[in-house]
């Protein structure tokens, strides 16, 4: 019986430290639990044809992420919404930081496919459990279920979705915006973050 505990609670948590102090993974997520990680083998990537101009095709760096993350204070209480999901990093890391439940929208579906494989080998299968992915327009996306909504899109995708998006939030649900701002709604809070990024933090 002792052994058994000790298979169930110690062991998961021994491989997890093991893979974050071995791995070199090519997405740089110490946690990827695979050693062909999708992001490596996706020699196409560049080469996708986006589908509009509303969101930046670039990923996020693992830093730029972190900071996002504790500048919006995230919490295990916290319900997420990630909008340009892209290769699905910010829901993979906010699960992995304690986050509720994840649910992420991409409407490429050639990156959308890249997110989902990225999160299969990247968490463990109670956490996969806490993420939902889905391939499609964010302006038809629920929004009133979240308190923490992640937006990483250009001025123009801002603008598209603000009035629906603040029209539908929850009391006190946080909005946090990766590189530009609304362009006529003053954040509460703003970052620069080690790498250039600039973070808007808007608070409902």
């Amino acid at each position: 019986m002792l052994f058994r505990s000790l298979r169930k609670c110690v062991l998961p948590t021994l491989a997890r430290n093991i893979r974050m102090l071995n791995s070199h993974c090519a997405c740089g997520l110490l946690q990827c639990i695979s050693s062909h990680c999708p992001i490596e083998n996706a020699s196409n990537w560049n080469n996708i044809e986006p589908q509009s101009f509303l969101a930046p095709y670039q990923g996020s760096s693992w830093e730029v992420i972190d900071e996002a993350l504790s500048f919006v204070d995230l919490k295990s209480t916290d319900s997420v919404l990630d909008i340009g999901a892209g290769d699905g990093r910010i829901m993979i890391k906010a699960v992995i930081n304690g986050a509720k439940y994840v649910e992420g929208w991409e409407i490429q579906k050639e990156v959308y496919n890249l997110a989902n494989s990225h999160i299969l080998v990247s968490l463990s299968e109670t956490e996969q459990k806490k993420v939902k992915l889905v391939c499609g327009d964010a302006l038809t996306a629920d929004f009133n279920h979240f308190n923490v909504i992640i937006l990483y899109l250009l001025p123009e995708g801002l603008s598209l979705i603000k009035d629906k998006l603040f029209s539908k939030l929850l009391n006190n649900t946080k909005i946090l915006t990766i590189g530009w701002p609304f362009t006529d709604i003053k954040a509460d809070r703003e970052k620069m973050t080690s790498g250039g990024i600039r973070l808007f933090l808007y608070n409902k």
